[in-house]
């Protein structure tokens, strides 16, 4: 909103991103109604009127544990908090996706399911564990690899 590119508007965008991923939309997009034309804005107001299930894609319902997918949508919305302060830092936002990330790992054990769009991001997140800068180094890939996956 303010035109200045911060550490703390990289985590908006983010936020942004998981929602992309989650919904299968764009960011903006003019085909749906005009109140669902910023991907952001609607998917924060669903998350809080509880209608998360309006933005998830149908086909990432088959893929995802219902725990994962709170937690993952709880993690972009909190990436797209109004008050930049009120925002997580990218090293909270990668232990939480570890976290998610476990939960989706128990979840596939137990239904014998193959490995999802969501387990492939483990590598990814156990990576960071070993490297130094982790926020910025896994911001910058963790972004290509889910956009590209």
């Amino acid at each position: 909103m303010t035109g200045h590119l911060t550490r703390n508007s990289d985590v908006y965008s983010f936020g942004v991103v998981l929602f992309e991923l989650l919904s299968g939309r764009r960011a903006f997009d003019t085909r749906f109604k005009e109140e669902e034309w910023n991907l952001a804005k609607w998917a924060k107001k669903c998350v809080k009127e509880r209608r998360l299930e309006q933005v998830i894609s149908s086909h990432i319902l088959t893929q995802i544990s219902p725990k994962c997918l709170k937690e993952f949508a709880q993690i972009a919305e909190r990436c797209l908090k109004s008050s930049r302060k009120k925002r997580p830092t990218m090293a909270d936002v990668v232990v939480a996706l570890q976290q998610s990330m476990s939960l989706q790992e128990q979840f596939d054990s137990s239904a014998q399911a193959g490995p999802t769009a969501f387990t492939r991001m483990q590598f990814l997140l156990s990576c960071s564990r070993h490297n130094s800068g982790t926020a910025k180094f896994l911001h910058k890939w963790c972004v290509i690899y889910l956009v590209v996956s």
